[in-house]
């Protein structure tokens, strides 16, 4: 069992955003001869002997040693994490222009960006630290209407605060994000 942190938009006070933390499940893999799937008492026995099976490399993301240090980085898998619950989706309707909180956040190394724009336009997203100095350009051209996202991989920064700032025509959004090592 790991200690979780999730960050979700609440069903009340606005859709304020909200900090869950409890338990996780642990995920391991273990091939077996004829595809036999261990029951609970073998999964026990593994634990009570201390032989787990290695956890897979793509769970170091997110997890971290006995010692609360960084696990060695792992493969990534493809794709953006779906995050919707249906809760929240109506609080930005389609049409209009918005920069929605990063996830993870806190992270290390890497977090999804995700933002919407009601029709097609010159866009920028830049990162910069707590001083104002620009880190880095994510998106710097014309973007088509919708929902987009982007991901930043900080490995190379120091841990800190970080504003990810969208402009885009007339509209700009900045958040705040949490880079943690």
């Amino acid at each position: 069992v790991n200690l979780g942190v999730v960050l979700t938009n609440a069903p009340s006070n606005n859709y304020r955003p909200m900090a869950y933390v409890g338990a996780m499940m642990s995920y391991y893999e273990k091939t077996t001869d004829n595809f036999k799937r261990l029951n609970d008492e073998e999964w026990a026995a593994l634990v009570e002997k201390n032989t787990l099976p290695e956890r897979p490399d793509w769970v170091n993301v997110y997890l971290v040693d006995a010692k609360g240090n960084s696990r060695a980085q792992g493969r990534e898998l493809p794709g953006i994490p779906y995050t919707g619950t249906g809760i929240g989706e109506s609080v930005f309707p389609p049409d209009e222009f918005a920069l929605l909180q990063n996830y993870p956040n806190p992270f290390n190394p890497s977090t999804i960006i995700v933002w919407q724009a009601p029709h097609a336009a010159s866009t920028t997203l830049t990162i910069y630290d707590l001083r104002g100095r620009k880190i880095t350009s994510l998106v710097d051209g014309v973007q088509t209407a919708g929902r987009h996202a982007v991901k930043w991989n900080a490995a190379d920064q120091p841990a800190g605060v970080y504003f990810a700032r969208l402009h885009t025509g007339q509209q700009t959004r900045t958040i705040k994000m949490l880079l943690v090592r």
